[in-house]
């Protein structure tokens, strides 16, 4: 749910990857988000995203994890809990996107997949109505969290037509 409110435009770089909290940084594999109410022009509540930047995000999850070394079996904060620092997982390595940014318009029954290193947010909701939508965290039955990172696309296999050509893309 989102509801409606007047906030100010979020900060440039107020934008997260789901799952920064926990030391791997990597708890699942896509998002899937299913629209239950129209989003049909920006700001409302809509999703925003920048488009290609998974890719340095991550790298920057890759070198915040060599840097942590053994912090990667720290354990992890209760459900709801955040750290003081909620970067502090980054060790430093939190990629700058600045603006890029691209809020997705969505009709009832519409559905974005995202790559869950993609750097996201909620925009405002300034339309009078609730934005409702609902998220799913998928993973195959593969996923090691606390496993080593790996490439971005491993995991993927099943869902390319080529994967090697977009191995030579990365």
């Amino acid at each position: 749910l989102r509801f409606p409110n007047q906030r100010a435009d979020p900060a440039e770089e107020q934008w997260h990857i789901d799952g920064m909290q926990k030391p791997n940084m990597s708890p699942f594999k896509l998002l899937v988000g299913v629209a239950l109410s129209s989003q049909h022009a920006e700001n409302m509540g809509n999703l925003a995203v920048w488009p290609g930047m998974h890719i340095p995000a991550h790298a920057a999850v890759h070198s915040a994890r060599e840097a942590a070394g053994t912090l990667m079996e720290a354990p992890e904060l209760p459900d709801g809990e955040e750290p003081a620092d909620r970067y502090a997982q980054w060790q430093g390595f939190r990629p700058k996107l600045g603006g890029g940014e691209e809020q997705v318009l969505m009709e009832p029954g519409d559905v974005v997949i995202a790559h869950q290193k993609m750097p996201h947010r909620i925009s405002p909701n300034r339309s009078p109505h609730i934005r409702y939508q609902c998220y799913f965290r998928l993973s195959s039955g593969q996923h090691r969290p606390n496993g080593p990172l790996g490439g971005l696309w491993d995991g993927f296999e099943g869902m390319l037509a080529d994967p090697m050509s977009v191995c030579e893309a990365d």
